[in-house]
């Protein structure tokens, strides 16, 4: 445990990465501007803008393809604090952040009346770092 990182560590690495994440979300809405250098565009195509990016039709069939069934091993009641959570939008929004941003966190805290609520934080805007030894 001593060799733990610091805030500060996760703060360099979040806004070392968040800059990509943020061009991933760019493509996949296809507002990733491209310059034109006018070599083969016809004069009367020169007024389009092109863009270069995913198409999202293809990034959200692949997520709705996916379906979260349940928690296996749920030692955390899980299973039950998911299914307050608007669970069907929550999955996919989840599912749609990780495979846009290569990282997705689910993050649990109480509510107003104390009750727990999850929260979909994607890879720019959270980090963390793995403890690679087996839990206990």
């Amino acid at each position: 445990m001593a060799d733990l990182k610091g805030v500060d560590y996760l703060r360099t690495k979040l806004s070392g990465k968040r800059s990509r994440v943020l061009l991933r979300y760019k493509y996949y809405e296809m507002k990733n501007a491209t310059h034109d250098f006018n070599l083969v565009t016809p004069q009367e195509f020169r007024a389009l803008n092109e863009t270069l990016g995913w198409c999202g039709k293809a990034v959200d069939a692949l997520a709705d393809r996916l379906v979260f069934r349940e928690f296996r091993e749920d030692n955390f009641d899980l299973n039950n604090i998911y299914q307050m959570n608007n669970a069907d939008v929550l999955f996919d929004s989840a599912v749609l952040s990780a495979l846009i941003s290569s990282c997705c966190f689910l993050y649990i805290s109480p509510d107003e009346d104390g009750f727990p609520r999850l929260q979909v934080i994607d890879g720019g805007n959270a980090t963390g770092v793995l403890d690679p030894s087996p839990a206990c």
